[in-house]
């Protein structure tokens, strides 16, 4: 019994774990490549993001989006990043029950 109970206990934290973590879509909508920095934590890493293109940032709970000469932005659950007219842009995605 209690070999079952161990890998149980960690594939529920496992589970617990993952669904903490959240999807944020950063879109590029202008005709320029920027580099955006996003931090989350004590970790922060820069995305170069191409004209017209758009990526996936995986987020366990808030992260920060800075564009130089941009502005910044905190987004977390399913939440939309725009680079706009050379701007940061958020919208929040609110899901239907």
């Amino acid at each position: 019994m209690r070999r079952l109970v161990v890998p149980l206990l960690a594939l529920l934290v496992l589970i617990f774990a993952a669904a903490a973590a959240h999807a944020i879509e950063l879109r590029n909508e202008d005709t320029r490549a920027y580099t955006v920095r996003v931090s989350t934590g004590k970790t922060s890493q820069e995305l170069r993001m191409a004209a017209r293109s758009a990526s996936i940032v995986v987020c366990v709970s808030t992260c920060h989006f800075r564009l130089r000469g941009g502005g910044q932005v905190k987004a977390s659950g399913d939440d939309v990043i725009s680079i706009r007219d050379q701007k940061l842009v958020r919208r929040v995605v609110v899901k239907a029950d």
